[in-house]
C-alpha cells in the first residue's frame, strides 16, 4: 500500500467551489480515494466536474478519472470517490493533481439537499468490502435519482478508499437501506467511514 503526493494548490481551484481535503493510495494495480468539496456560494451549483491525473515518477500520466458532482447546495461539503482506478502492471505512481471545474449557480425548488446518510457501517471482506447505509428522504415525493459516494478513513483521517454508487429511488417521506461495494487497498480496515447522498438532478 502506498501513498501518493497531493500537488493541488488553492490558486489552482475554480470560484465558487473547493477541495478541503485529498487522498489517493495504490496496491498493485488498483487505485483508490477521494477528496472533499465544498460549495462556497450561496446558490444551488449544478454539473460541476473534476478531472484526475496520476502521474508516475518520471512524469508521464499513469491513469487518468473524471466525473460529475451533479448538485451541491449552498455551503454543502459533499465527498468524491471515482471508485477503483486501474493501473497497469508495474506502475508506480507517485503524485496526482485534481482539478475542478465549477458548474452552473441557480436557484432550486426545495431550500436544501432532501437526502441524509445514517447508520454508516463498514462490512469488512477480504475480498469484497462493502458499505452499508440508511438514505433518508425528507421530501414529501420519491427521489428517484440519487448519487451516494462513500469515503473511508485511517486512524490519521487520511483517506484510504471510496466508491460511488446510483442506489434505487428512495420513497416519499421514506428510507432505503443500501450496501455499495468500496475499494480499500490497506491491510486494515477503516478507522472512519462516510456516506454523503444527493441528487443528480432535478
Amino acid at each position: 500500500m502506498n501513498i501518493l503526493s497531493d500537488t493541488i494548490s488553492n490558486e489552482e481551484l475554480t470560484q465558487n467551489i473547493n477541495i478541503s481535503q485529498t487522498g489517493f493510495f495504490y496496491n498493485e494495480t488498483t487505485l483508490t480515494g477521494g477528496f472533499l468539496v465544498q460549495n462556497t456560494s450561496d446558490q444551488v451549483m449544478r454539473d460541476a466536474q473534476y478531472y484526475i491525473t496520476i502521474y508516475e515518477e518520471d512524469g508521464t500520466v499513469a491513469q487518468v478519472a473524471r466525473g460529475y458532482i451533479n448538485l451541491l447546495w449552498p455551503e454543502q461539503t459533499f465527498g468524491i470517490s471515482p471508485g477503483s482506478v486501474l493501473l497497469s502492471e508495474g506502475a508506480a505512481p507517485d503524485e496526482f493533481n485534481v482539478y475542478l471545474k465549477s458548474g452552473t449557480l441557480g436557484d432550486h425548488e426545495l431550500a436544501a439537499n432532501p437526502l441524509t446518510a445514517q447508520n454508516v457501517t463498514y462490512l469488512d471482506d477480504p475480498n469484497f468490502p462493502k458499505v452499508a447505509v440508511t438514505i433518508n428522504n425528507a421530501h414529501n415525493l420519491v427521489i428517484d435519482n440519487p448519487y451516494l459516494s462513500v469515503l473511508l478513513f485511517n486512524a490519521e483521517g487520511e483517506i484510504i478508499g471510496g466508491n460511488y454508487a446510483y442506489p434505487d429511488p428512495i420513497p416519499a417521506n421514506g428510507s432505503l437501506n443500501y450496501e455499495v461495494f468500496v475499494t480499500n487497498v490497506t491491510a486494515d480496515p477503516p478507522a472512519r467511514v462516510e456516506a454523503y447522498v444527493t441528487l443528480t438532478s432535478w
